[in-house]
């Protein structure tokens, strides 16, 4: 009788442990699956808000370059007009806009505080040789570009214009994207729980009979039918 009853005990743990386990299991895999996905709709949407900042930013400065290149020089170019439409920009897109001539020489700043300063930076000489340039620094939260100004008749270069504008908004809108995933994967994760504890005996039945006829086998030596 004591051999039968420690035999049942055996079996209770190892069929409670295979229950267990398959629990762990899928709820660990489901849970992996959910936080990838998670983390690639997060970087997704941050990479796309990125891409439309940076197009709208070339878009407008290319605007503003063909103005400035209609001829005679940036110094005739900048009119009152144009230094209020530069401002008003450089406020919608939350940054600063320089323009820099051919002696490295900034001429308008929407800050109004670097006018006649010699701006060296690699950019800038960059785009003086053609090159426009698109620098992004994630950790300072902003985003630079660097555009050279043709001047429309010669297609001489004449100066540079540069744009720079903070991407803090985009990685607040990031964190409360990264809030709403976080409360929706725990309320998923624990339905999942859920769902996986109601249903798991019936996930180890299959296994429990397999379990049974190799028990049933090796004890009596005969074969057993597994339906």
């Amino acid at each position: 009788g004591g051999e039968v009853i420690i035999s049942s005990k055996k079996k209770y743990r190892k069929l409670f442990s295979m229950r267990l386990n398959i629990i762990w299991v899928f709820f660990l895999s489901v849970l992996a699956v959910m936080l990838l996905l998670g983390y690639i709709v997060r970087f997704s949407a941050r990479e796309s808000r990125m891409t439309k900042v940076i197009s709208d930013i070339r878009t407008h400065s290319n605007m503003f370059i063909n103005q400035l290149g209609a001829g005679g020089g940036l110094q005739s170019t900048l009119t009152e007009k144009m230094v209020y439409e530069l401002s008003q920009a450089a406020v919608i897109y939350d940054g600063r806009i320089l323009i820099v001539d051919q002696s490295l020489s900034i001429v308008m700043d929407t800050y109004n505080m670097e006018v006649g300063k010699t701006l060296i930076s690699e950019e800038v000489i960059q785009a003086l040789r053609g090159t426009a340039d698109t620098y992004r620094n994630d950790d300072a939260c902003y985003i630079e570009v660097t555009m050279p100004i043709v001047e429309n008749e010669t297609q001489n270069i004449i100066g540079v214009f540069l744009v720079r504008v903070t991407t803090q908004g985009i990685f607040a809108q990031q964190q409360d994207i990264n809030q709403v995933m976080g409360i929706t994967i725990s309320f998923l994760s624990v339905l999942m729980l859920v769902f996986v504890l109601l249903y798991s005996r019936r996930l180890t039945k299959p296994l429990q009979k397999i379990s049974g006829a190799i028990a049933q086998v090796i004890e009596g030596g005969t074969e057993a039918q597994v339906t």
